[in-house]
């Protein structure tokens, strides 16, 4: 796909989600917190005040599944990986009850989503977040503390 980046593939797991929701309601509570971008220090220092965290994941499902209180997925694209501040939070919500993720495309994003929103009550994933490197490209998070 040319012009292809992590915010097309966003944009596009974004869109689907949208025509989804007829089968998924619960997809009505995925969005996106704008942390990534330029901005003046001023600018920055104003969102900084009002709570702006930077390594918050870029899709944030508050949708409960399964034996999860939500999803959490970071995307990335090429040859990009997760900050220290990406893992540091997704490891805070993955001890706080929440599925979290690393994917590199909307396809994968789509699949694990379309996963999580049939997990029956008490459910877990097929997988957990240190076996998805396999499955979806999920950096072991091996250090662990």
């Amino acid at each position: 796909m040319q012009g292809a980046s992590e915010t097309t593939e966003q944009q596009a797991v974004i869109e689907w989600a949208k025509y989804a929701q007829g089968r998924y309601p619960g997809l009505k509570n995925l969005y996106h917190v704008p942390n990534e971008g330029k901005r003046s220090k001023a600018a920055a220092g104003i969102l900084k005040s009002m709570g702006l965290s930077s390594g918050v994941p870029d899709l944030i499902l508050d949708y409960p599944a399964g034996i999860y209180h939500g999803l959490r997925i970071e995307m990335k694209y090429g040859k990009n990986t997760p900050s220290d501040e990406q893992k540091k939070w997704l490891r805070r919500l993955q001890a706080a009850g929440y599925f979290v993720a690393v994917v590199w495309s909307a396809n994968t994003a789509i699949a694990l989503l379309t996963e999580y929103m049939n997990l029956k009550p008490f459910e877990k994933m097929a997988e957990d977040a240190d076996l998805l490197k396999a499955r979806y490209g999920f950096p072991s998070l091996e250090s662990r503390k």
